[in-house]
Parts: structure tokens; sequence; C-alpha cells
């Protein structure tokens, strides 16, 4: 199974050794937040199926090895999904790993976007990621680090 990145790499392949392409949209791509939640800070994480007749993923927090986020879950709107965190019932640690695993048994594109609240009110796009593969034997992890402060 492939991993978003080589460890200690900021640059992740273009294409995994599974099959699965990633696309880079507009340089969206960070590989680790810090978020001040104690002042309000927050991430808001969004899932879309571009292309095929299913999803199949899931958003989980790795250290706390908790689900946040499901293809079923209920949409926000046609094929998109879409999970504030912190929510007021999530379990905080101070460093976690945010990993999105996706199958691509019935979906051949995906689109995953990462966008940070600031403090100042600024949302910052911290990944806009596109996925694909025609291999429905395919899946593929994208991690984002978090620091909570």
């Amino acid at each position: 199974m492939a991993t978003g990145k080589k460890a200690g790499s900021k640059k992740a392949a273009a294409a995994s050794s599974t099959g699965v392409t990633r696309k880079v949209n507009g340089g969206k791509e960070k590989i680790a937040v810090t978020v001040d939640v104690s002042n309000g800070e927050s991430l808001t994480y969004e899932v879309s199926l571009l292309q095929g007749s299913q999803a199949n993923f899931t958003l989980v927090d790795s250290s706390l090895n908790k689900l946040l986020l499901s293809h079923k879950d209920a949409t926000v709107a046609a094929n998109q999904w879409s999970r504030d965190w912190p929510k007021p019932s999530d379990s905080l640690a101070v460093m976690s790993v945010h990993t999105l695993g996706m199958h691509f048994i019935l979906a051949q594109k995906y689109n995953y976007k990462i966008i940070h609240h600031e403090l100042d009110g600024t949302d910052v796009v911290l990944k806009d990621i596109d996925f694909s593969s025609t291999n429905p034997n395919d899946v593929f992890f994208e991690p984002l680090t978090v620091v909570v402060t």
C-alpha cells in the first residue's frame, strides 16, 4: 500500500507504486499544521468524489484511533463530505496524524481539501489534492500532522 509521503520528504511522488496519481491544485500541500484550539482555531476537511459510482474512504485521527469522517456519513452536497475539527465532543492529542485513506473499488477520482480557520479570521487552504486511479485494487493514504496548542 502506498502512503502520501516518503519519510523526511516534503514532496510526494507524482504517482504511487499502486498506480494512484496525485495532482496538487494551486500548490496547496502542507504536511503539518499547528492549530490554536484554545483560541478558536479549527480545521475543515472536505472529501469529494469527482469520478466513479461510490466513494470508499475514512479520515482517522491516528493518535487517538478515532474515526473523524467516512463515506458512510451524511453528504453536504452530492458526493461531497465535510467535517469540522475539533467538535466539542472530540478528544485532543497534543500531536496527532489525521490520515485520509481512500479505496478505488468503485471510485476513480477524489478531491481532498483541508482548510485552516486561523485566529485572525483568515482561511488558509493546507491541502487541495486530486487523487485518481483506474485500478479498483488501489488504496492510498494521505497524512497531515496536527499539533494542538
